[in-house]
């Protein structure tokens, strides 16, 4: 949610809250959660940290579809990427080939 101020809320299970702490998503940002009654966690963030967050969780989410790719190296210095039928139009989606001629 994004409040009249210009902050973000995440209302957040323990079990996410626990994963977005260990996934690094939250590098380089210092965020506080409250817990509800409910036990949910409530998140907020400034722009700046949700802009870090979001840059965070593109690098977790290529790095991770990266390893899933087999790499193969060509004689004379090129590469040949193998990949699976959605990998590709992810990589496109997230920016992963701008800059390169594919």
């Amino acid at each position: 949610t994004v409040t009249p101020d210009g902050s973000y809320q995440l209302l957040l299970s323990e079990v996410q809250w626990q994963a977005m702490q260990s996934s690094q998503a939250l590098s380089g940002i210092n965020v506080r959660a409250s817990k509800d009654k409910r036990g949910f966690f409530l998140v907020e963030m400034d722009r700046t940290q949700w802009q870090q967050m979001q840059m965070n969780m593109k690098i977790i989410y290529t790095q991770t579809i990266m390893q899933q790719i087999n790499v193969q190296s060509q004689q004379g210095g090129g590469y040949v990427l193998i990949l699976k039928p959605n990998q590709y139009d992810i990589l496109v989606n997230i920016g992963a080939f701008n800059g390169i001629n594919v």
